[in-house]
């Protein structure tokens, strides 16, 4: 029944829900649900994701933020939690003790250590640490937190698999992982040995036997040997999905195939990948619709125009 201010999305069989009641801070509560309905844990203060391999990562409380004048500037400083992850039961299967995780894929999740660091995220973003803390209000890093910090991947007990030793890492995908080694992108297998050397500016992980990578500032695909399957030549790029991939130009976005033939010109002015035969295309300001691998519309509906 529709009786919560807000739900996360089924996985794993179970979904977190929030009940219509007032809350206040990180205590908002969370129960977990079974596709009956039925409440199987009631959680308090975590701010908890989506299950995968029957874990949860989930963030605990962080420090108490800093607000302060110095002089006539402003500073700020917020602080993440430390985030492990929860079984079914609502219970704490692996402590809180990194700064961040990432869902566990093929038996492993990326882990990163906490430290005065900054966590490497794609597009040469850089988010604070539990230690090191966001510097505004939309995030970031300390300008002083320089080093990346460490990062692994971990097994169901969190105990790291495969060392902290990367700058920055990708989920396993097809018994393989993206990971930066010296500001470089390169595919390590599931006993941590490099596979593709890192050589790329960036890479996504493999789908459908090809992965993203970008080339001097374009996309393109390389397969599991690390060959260039499709040449870069993309502003930005999609993983493959139903054996085609979304791709984009000045012009907009299209649909390729895993040769890097157009599949479906468009170009469209927004696009979402293709599952189980589909895929959500806007048309004008107003008009959305679902194409199938033909690029025939099957039909299309009208949206309120965005401002």
């Amino acid at each position: 029944e529709q009786k919560f201010w807000g739900t996360t999305d089924f996985s794993d069989g179970v979904a977190w829900a929030y009940p219509d009641e007032e809350h206040s801070g990180t205590e908002r509560p969370a129960i977990l649900l079974d596709r009956t309905g039925r409440t199987l844990a009631t959680r308090s203060g975590l701010g908890a994701r989506a299950f995968s391999e029957g874990l949860a990562s989930f963030a605990a409380p962080g420090k108490p933020g800093i607000r302060r004048l110095e002089g006539r500037n402003f500073f700020y400083r917020d602080f993440p939690g430390l985030q492990g992850f929860l079984n079914k039961q609502g219970q704490v299967a692996i402590e809180p003790v990194f700064a961040h995780v990432g869902p566990f894929r093929e038996g492993l999740a990326v882990a990163v250590q906490d430290g005065y660091c900054h966590i490497a995220e794609p597009g040469g973003v850089r988010e604070g640490s539990p230690t090191s803390g966001y510097s505004s209000s939309c995030g970031g890093a300390p300008e002083d937190a320089v080093t990346p910090c460490r990062t692994g991947f971990i097994d169901h007990i969190g105990k790291f698999a495969i060392e902290a030793r990367f700058e920055s890492a990708q989920d396993f995908q097809e018994h393989l992982a993206a990971v930066r080694i010296d500001g470089r992108w390169g595919f390590i297998d599931a006993k941590g040995a490099v596979v593709i050397p890192p050589q790329f500016d960036e890479a996504q992980s493999f789908r459908e036997g090809l992965a993203a990578v970008k080339i001097k500032g374009k996309w393109g695909f390389v397969d599991v040997s690390g060959k260039i399957a499709i040449p870069p030549a993309f502003e930005n790029i999609e993983s493959f999905s139903d054996s085609l991939a979304l791709v984009y130009t000045a012009q907009g976005a299209f649909y390729i195939d895993r040769q890097g033939r157009t599949a479906i010109p468009g170009p469209f002015k927004e696009a979402t990948p293709f599952v189980n035969g589909l895929a959500s295309v806007l048309l004008s300001d107003t008009r959305v619709a679902y194409i199938d691998h033909a690029g025939k519309t099957v039909f299309q509906y009208s949206r309120r125009p965005s401002r």
